[in-house]
Formats: structure tokens, sequence, C-alpha cells
């Protein structure tokens, strides 16, 4: 696992966990913190960039920590399976 970290104003002292690989394939991209929860890269989304989510699927983080990009805390399902694994009140 390596880190890298965030710029902007909003991402100061924050980092992202990756994979090995992925850092690699990261790590030269400027990431910023988008929406107060998520690494991106202009309008690109790390952790969808890792799972090369296709249109019309979200990205799950699973121990709910977006900015662990790691494959092992990610899956590619769809909008209704990702709310199933959201357990805090307000979320349908």
């Amino acid at each position: 696992m390596k880190k890298i970290q965030l710029s902007g104003k909003h991402g100061k002292g924050l980092e992202v966990i990756l994979d090995d690989d992925d850092y690699e394939k990261f790590k030269n991209k400027k990431w910023h913190l988008l929406d107060g929860r998520y690494a991106a890269n202009g309008h690109d989304y790390l952790h969808r960039l890792i799972m090369k989510a296709p249109k019309g699927k979200v990205v799950d983080h699973l121990n709910h920590n977006t900015l662990d990009c790691s494959t092992k805390n990610l899956r590619a399902v769809s909008q209704g399976e990702n709310c199933q694994s959201v357990k805090s009140p307000g979320y349908y």
C-alpha cells in the first residue's frame, strides 16, 4: 500500500491509499478533494479510474473511507446495491 498526498486547500494534509500498482499509474497526476470526499483530477474520480467503472455503475467503498482506494476496498455496483451497504439514515 502506498499513499498520495492531495493538493489544494481542501485536500491539505489528506492522503489517498492505493495499491502499489495503482500508485505507479496515478502518482504523477495532481489529485485534489472533490465534493468534500473523493480524490479527483479535474472531474475524473480516482476510484472510478481504478475500477474502470462503466457508465451506470457506481463504485462502493466497502469500509466507507472514500480516500481508501485500494482495490480490496472497492466494488463496482448498481446504485441500488450501493444503497444497501449504507447504514446511515437519510440514504435511499
